[in-house]
């Protein structure tokens, strides 16, 4: 997969009806920074879509109102896969001020396009990634020996915060689950992070440490700078983290330990971020049976973490916080009283 940069010279064609001074035309959009490779009329276009790989866009001169030109711009638009654009009537009477215009119009229609299709490539990368990974995930399953005990992980990035603390605040009951919060933020915030959401949540948020205990009614938020492992028996161990990620803490790190411990018994909803950590995850966790949800997009302050885990086909459930909250505790179930304080094994 590779993404196209920004075009900063378009190269376009000029498709007419005739009875324009295309020539006048060609050079006002010439000294407006495009290049203008061809004029022609409908009849070439087909040819010249197929045969010339160089252009852009093409600009179309037509007749809104003439059936034959509707007609056209029809076919037109299954013929290709670049933008066109069309000519506004109006600006003909007075070209030194159309060409600036048109040119902008035409600028921002190529990278607009631009934008979707390599959209579109990160998401297709996205989900082969996520189906690569999946190939050896079946093979690493090693369970924790509680056989009961569910474990989500709520991955968030930017806008995060503001959203599990928001999520959290509308759980009105304690769900039957250990959550793990594998949020992106710099070091020495975690500490910070879980004190700031333990004041907003019915339940307890503490920092993972070697030696915390897994159990329901807790939020765990996952360690900066030191890899979060979980023996069969539930209790957390930090180590150094030896493995590479553009992400701190790595959500995709955190949801494979979950699934490879708690199988069937593993969740995820992916929150607000940017980038697509957690979507390699997201599978893992599909993969061993688990359950994955993620925030819909009109609630994100970005949607790509949730976008690229939609991608890889593994979310079963997208809502609101509050509806995912919601969801959750008919899901889980709820505890009768959440813990007192959070476990932690003594040494």
């Amino acid at each position: 997969m590779k993404l196209r940069e920004y075009v900063t010279i378009p190269h376009i064609a000029i498709v007419g009806t005739g009875g324009r001074c295309y020539k006048q035309l060609q050079q006002e959009l010439e000294d407006n920074g495009l290049v203008v490779e061809a004029v022609i009329d409908q009849q070439q276009f087909f040819i010249e879509a197929q045969a010339n790989k160089e252009i852009d866009a093409y600009y179309l001169d037509f007749d809104e109102t003439s059936d034959k030109d509707a007609e056209f711009i029809d076919k037109a638009y299954q013929s290709v896969d670049i933008p066109l654009v069309f000519s506004d009537q109006s600006t003909w009477q007075n070209f030194s001020k159309w060409g600036r215009r048109i040119a902008i119009k035409l600028f921002k229609s190529i990278n607009s396009d631009l934008d979707q299709k390599n959209a579109e490539l990160k998401r297709q990368q996205v989900a082969a990634d996520a189906q690569e990974e999946s190939a050896q995930i079946k093979q690493r399953l090693n369970p924790a020996t509680d056989e009961r005990q569910v474990v989500w992980v709520l991955g968030a990035s930017l806008g995060g915060p503001e959203v599990v603390k928001w999520f959290l605040e509308h759980l009105e009951q304690t769900p039957k689950a250990c959550f793990i919060l594998a949020q992106h933020i710099g070091d020495g915030f975690a500490e910070l992070l879980a004190s700031q959401l333990n004041r907003a949540s019915n339940m307890r948020v503490v920092s993972a440490e070697t030696g915390t205990r897994i159990e329901n009614g807790v939020v765990i938020t996952a360690p900066v700078e030191e890899r979060l492992m979980i023996h069969p028996d539930g209790v957390i161990a930090l180590a150094p983290e030896q493995r590479e990620s553009l992400y701190k803490p790595c959500i995709d790190f955190v949801m494979l330990e979950v699934a490879e411990r708690y199988g069937q018994n593993s969740g995820t909803i992916i929150f607000s971020g940017m980038g697509d950590d957690g979507s390699v995850g997201c599978v893992a966790i599909k993969e061993y049976g688990g359950t994955v949800w993620a925030q819909d997009a009109d609630t994100c302050a970005i949607s790509s973490m949730p976008d690229c885990a939609r991608a890889t086909g593994t979310v079963s459930f997208t809502g609101t916080p509050e509806e995912l909250g919601q969801k959750l505790i008919k899901t889980l179930g709820v505890l009768d009283s959440p813990p007192e304080l959070p476990g932690a094994v003594n040494s």
